[in-house]
């Protein structure tokens, strides 16, 4: 029987059938079953060199890849930075948009967010132009593959003897361009590809410079015990000096302890300390005996009053704000904490009182009555810690009797307040006072020994020349006014 031999793959001429003596067929003096093997390896040998060739694809493809990635990714770095930069420029100025529409700054904001826009801009315009390139680029890759299968295809199906037919020249070709697409969907979607890789990074660097903040969780439910600040030293990386600097004393409860010193000398950073916010590079604060850093927040929080130098209210009612957002808190408490601060009269004038929307951060509110809604909201609950950073900072007359009011309150109830202030009217409230100076302390002692009391002579002698001032002046104003001014 002659029969194309090429079907063996044994060449191009023909083969004879013979029958051996045992009865075995045999092409050309070979068995059926070393022709049959000799075909399967040939087509083994075929197949290993596709996987080559599609390697070589994906090689390509790949390289494509990062060659884009390369090329863009200076341009968007300088995009991003520059939207950043844009950005925080209008933030800042919608923050200060008194001051910014005041002073005449609109023209000068409008045109710095203009040229940091166009800038913007032009790198993302520089990254497209580049990214498009090598989109091109890849599918000009991908449709060379499919077009170079076609043509091997073809050449296979006119070869003599071949077994390949149309369909399989075309299966080849959907197969092949199926497994080379996600590849260039890969490369023309790269940047969001990158971008997450970028903010990945950014997010696990972020966490690995945290600090691990442990929990106890053994702490006393109601704290009564002192406040004990034991050698602590806060420093921050790439200043020259600590912020504080062996920083040693103890409040007792009841005590009322005046914070002074200039600015820059670490008072602030002193009162994130006893809060809880920051960790102390050496040192510990406790409270109770226990460390602050490590106790539960949603449990310390309940203990503490704090009103922070900048003052911002949540989102809300005036009764969220005093309420710390408690939805279990009742009238009563919130009436107590408003009382004790001093609030009702400013409540009184609100338009719909305790249920007035502050606005956001507070905004619908003067500068004095967000410092009190905040006092209040420190006093709720009779904290056993209150600690008041700068709290008559935008207080009248008014305010400044609601928070001597609040300081004598805390203390007859045995707590422990430390209020750092510049206005020394505040100190004649406080039992000892505590200096620091370049984050270090100067002097901790009884407030008698700072501040020292003025004679009745000298006294009247500011009263005389504060009342002659306001007679030269023409002020007709009561005598009482004159004493106060002194």
């Amino acid at each position: 029987i002659e029969l194309p031999s090429g079907s063996w793959g044994s060449g191009k001429d023909f083969g004879v059938w013979e029958k051996g003596e045992a009865g075995e067929l045999h092409i050309r003096g070979r068995t059926i079953q070393n022709a049959v093997c000799d075909y399967l390896a040939s087509h083994r040998r075929s197949h290993r060199t596709g996987r080559d060739h599609f390697g070589d694809a994906l090689a390509t493809e790949t390289f494509l890849a990062l060659a884009s990635d390369w090329a863009t990714k200076s341009a968007m770095l300088q995009a991003n930075n520059a939207m950043a930069r844009s950005t925080k420029d209008v933030s800042a100025a919608v923050r200060n948009s008194d001051v910014v529409q005041s002073m005449g700054l609109t023209p000068v904001i409008v045109d710095r967010w203009h040229h940091d826009n166009e800038e913007t801009i032009e790198f993302q315009n520089k990254a497209s132009r580049r990214a498009a390139i090598f989109a091109a680029l890849t599918k000009f890759f991908r449709m060379g593959v499919q077009m170079g299968v076609m043509t091997a295809a073809a050449m296979e199906i006119m070869a003599p003897g071949s077994t390949l037919g149309p369909g399989s020249m075309m299966a080849s070709v959907i197969i092949v361009g199926r497994a080379l697409m996600p590849l260039e969907a890969a490369v023309g979607n790269y940047q969001s590809i990158f971008q997450m890789r970028d903010a990945y990074k950014s997010i696990n660097d972020a966490l690995d410079e945290m600090v691990d903040r442990p929990r106890s969780t053994v702490v006393p439910d109601e704290p009564k015990g002192a406040l004990e600040i034991e050698n602590v030293t806060y420093s921050v990386p790439g200043m020259e000096r600590p912020i504080l600097s062996n920083v040693n004393f103890r409040v007792e409860p009841g005590e009322v302890i005046g914070v002074v010193g200039p600015s820059a000398a670490g008072k602030t950073t002193l009162a994130n300390i006893m809060v809880g916010l920051l960790k102390p590079t050496t040192g510990t604060a406790r409270l109770s005996g226990f460390d602050v850093f490590a106790w539960p927040s949603e449990h310390l929080g309940r203990h503490i009053g704090y009103l922070p130098q900048n003052v911002e209210l949540l989102s809300g009612t005036v009764r969220d704000n005093i309420s710390r957002l408690d939805p279990h808190a009742t009238a009563e408490s919130i009436m107590a904490a408003a009382e004790k601060a001093g609030l009702a009269p400013v409540i009184q004038n609100l338009p719909e009182e305790f249920d007035t929307d502050v606005g956001d951060q507070g905004s619908l509110l003067s500068g004095g009555q967000r410092q009190r809604v905040a006092l209040a909201r420190a006093m709720y609950k009779d904290p056993h810690l209150l600690i008041l950073d700068e709290p008559n900072a935008h207080l009248d007359r008014d305010g400044d009797e609601a928070l001597k009011n609040a300081i004598l309150n805390a203390k007859a109830r045995n707590a422990m307040v430390l209020v750092i202030a510049h206005r020394p009217n505040v100190l004649q409230f406080v039992d000892k006072v505590l200096i620091l100076s370049n984050g270090s302390v100067q002097k901790f002692t009884d407030r008698e020994n700072v501040i020292v009391p003025v004679r009745d002579d000298q006294r009247k002698r500011v009263i005389n020349q504060a009342a002659e001032t306001s007679e030269q002046a023409g002020d007709d104003k009561a005598p009482a006014s004159s004493e106060e001014t002194a």
